[in-house]
Order: C-alpha cells, then structure tokens, then sequence
C-alpha cells in the first residue's frame, strides 16, 4: 500500500511528505518547507576604526534595508566610542515612498524614540553601546526601506560598530 500524507498546516515550517514504499518496506520523509527558508540574515554593518571628520565635522555612515514581505525585525548592534574622543550616535528612519525614488532620496522619517524609546542611541569615547531591537510590532515591515544611520562625531579619532540584522517572513 502507498500513499502520501500531510502533517502539519501551510507555511508552518513543519510541512512534511511521506510516502510508503511497498517494494522498500520504507517511509521516505522530506520537510518541504524548513523554518529556514522563512528567514533572513546579514551584517548591515561590520566597520573598524571608522573615521571622525576634519576640522570638527562629523561623518556620517548610511545602511539601508528593504523590509517588504517581512513581519519582524530584529537588530542588534555593538557600537564603541573608540579613541581620540570619537562619540558614535546611531538613529533609525522609515520611509513609505515606494514610488521609484532611490533609496538614498527619499525622505525619511525618524523612528528611533518609536522603537527604542530613547532619541539617539549613543556610545561616548571610550564606552561601548551593546542592545537590541525586536519588532515584535511589524512597525518595521510597514516600510518601504529602513535606514540606518551613523555618525561618528568628534574632530579626531576613531569608532567602531556592527549592527546585524535578521528578518523573518510572517
């Protein structure tokens, strides 16, 4: 006798064939649908002794991510006001703008107080700022792309950051 089976539901990462094998006298079993294939993940991040500006400017880094088709969001960074009094702030922005506009013109809105409850998210020279964000809200998803910024904010000196992220489709 052969037949298929289901167990499971739809989209639940736990899918799976089976089917009896007569000749075999075997079940042949397949997750069609692993949890991995629902996730995804990458360094937005990785920098070592990023520069501060000339003659008191700040430099500023930009990150961006597409967070379409995703339900959640997680970040996490380690940021480390390194040496010669470089401070390191970071901010994240949403835009809905999704008519064709390059990512690197279209205009953001300022979403950190909304995610993290606090303005900025900062390490002082010499300090360092290890936390994470969980979307748990969707908020995230709701946008066209995600920017992340950050600026490294003393006249000399260096800092360091990673930031990684991982999104998962809901």
């Amino acid at each position: 006798m052969s037949g298929s089976h289901e167990i499971g539901g739809p989209g639940d990462g736990q899918e799976v064939s089976a089917a009896f094998s007569e000749l075999s006298q075997s079940n042949r079993v397949a997750i069609t649908n692993p949890d991995s294939s629902k996730q995804e993940g990458a360094p937005l991040a990785d920098v070592v002794n990023g520069v501060s500006g000339v003659g008191g400017a700040a430099v500023t880094y930009d990150y961006y991510f597409s967070p379409e088709e995703f339900g959640k969001t997680y970040l996490a960074w380690r940021l480390n006001g390194g040496s010669g009094g470089a401070g390191i702030t970071m901010t994240i922005e949403m835009t809905a703008q999704g008519d064709g506009t390059a990512k690197e013109s279209c205009d953001y809105d300022d979403v950190t107080n909304d995610l993290t409850g606090a303005a900025t998210i900062t390490a002082a020279a010499g300090a360092n700022n290890d936390d994470y964000l969980i979307d748990n809200g969707g908020i995230m998803g709701c946008a066209k792309w995600v920017h992340v910024q950050v600026v490294v904010d003393a006249t000399t000196g260096t800092a360091d950051w990673t930031i990684y992220k991982r999104q998962r489709y809901m």
